[in-house]
């Protein structure tokens, strides 16, 4: 013998029982509904209860060669109890010792309240809260309302040492922008926060010197680029502050620079010419630096043997050679610098067999 329901059902709803007996036709069914009132002879009855509750159903069926029971309960909810069918855990899957709280969320959202809740550490709040250690921790929580239907829930949360946290110990804050630096026209920079391995985000603020507002801010990025524009001339300094694991004072760094009005052209005061001063024969490359490093850009180079970018490269042999270099920009005063190097003859070194004599 056996059965279903569509329990629980609302009182006033009738419940429905599925025959699924297995056996040689024909049969005999009784059922009994529980409730000391109802009782049926048919296949797959259907029995409205008069009062709420949990009634214990039995059928019995019956041929020639004997008889076989089954109960079931059958559920009857108060006229509009909504039954609870989900509970859940709401709460982080990870974390560092200390106090957390979870919470929980039930469907439907309909459900009648109130709803009675009972966790595993013996909490019957709908939130429960735990101080925990290292170790991993599974939580449950059983909630139940008016229906009697109980649900369930878990949820696993693994606490570990928390990591090591290496203080910014530095920040260098560099200039990106090349050439004369125009009002109204961005301006990019680059910090370079150390030391590499700091942890990570840091924060960050960067007064630019303008009195634009200074707004705290976070990152990954190492080096962190930067982008400004400056409205006005003038002359800022820029201060860049980071700070990370608490740390009660931040480290700094500065730069200042000078921004002109768009169109404004700013002369060359220098040109070097880097490079090294002796060697063997072979191929150089020299390359120049020039003074103010904010002077307008294009720069304009003239070697004295033709070269016009910023470097010359040179294939010497044995001799004494003096490089020349002269640059113009917008002001078109030229300026020059020369270079000496010596190449010598390659030295050779002859390297004889050690012989050690036996005594």
């Amino acid at each position: 013998a056996e059965f279903t329901s569509n329990s629980p059902v609302v009182l006033g709803s009738p419940a429905v029982f599925t025959n699924q007996t297995v056996g040689t036709a024909p049969m005999d069914y009784f059922w009994d509904f529980g409730d000391g009132l109802g009782t049926s002879t048919q296949s797959d009855p259907e029995y409205t209860y008069l009062a709420a509750g949990t009634f214990t159903v039995t059928l019995v069926a019956s041929f020639c060669l004997g008889s076989d029971s089954i109960s079931h309960p059958v559920m009857v909810l108060p006229q509009g109890c909504i039954s609870l069918t989900q509970v859940a855990i709401v709460g982080p899957t990870e974390g560092e010792p200390g106090t957390y709280t979870f919470t929980t969320t039930y469907e439907p959202a309909g459900a009648t309240l109130p709803i009675t809740y009972t966790w595993d550490n013996g909490d019957s709040s709908a939130s429960s809260v735990r101080t925990l250690g290292v170790g991993t921790y599974t939580l449950t929580v059983t909630a139940t309302n008016c229906a009697g239907v109980p649900v369930t829930d878990s949820h696993t949360l693994v606490i570990e040492e928390p990591a090591v946290c290496t203080d910014v110990t530095g920040v260098d804050l560099a200039l990106m922008t090349t050439g004369t630096l125009y009002a109204g026209t961005p301006v990019q920079f680059l910090a370079d926060i150390l030391p590499d391995g700091a942890a990570k985000p840091y924060s960050y603020t960067v007064d630019y010197g303008d009195g634009s507002p200074v707004v705290p801010a976070s990152s990954d990025d190492d080096p962190l680029t930067l982008d400004h524009t400056f409205v006005a001339t003038g002359t800022y300094t820029v201060e860049i502050a980071a700070w990370n694991c608490g740390m009660l004072e931040p480290v700094t760094d500065t730069l200042t620079l000078t921004v002109y009005e768009p169109g404004t052209c700013l002369g060359l005061t220098g040109i070097a010419i880097v490079g090294p001063a002796e060697g063997g024969p072979g191929t150089y490359t020299f390359t120049t630096t020039y003074e103010p490093a904010d002077a307008t850009l294009p720069i304009t180079y003239t070697w004295d043997n033709g070269d016009s970018s910023a470097s010359s490269v040179r294939t010497l042999e044995v001799g004494t050679y003096t490089l020349t270099v002269t640059a113009t920009n917008c002001a078109g005063v030229p300026v020059t610098d020369s270079h000496t190097i010596t190449i010598g003859a390659p030295r050779f070194y002859l390297y004889l067999p050690l012989i050690i004599k036996g005594q």
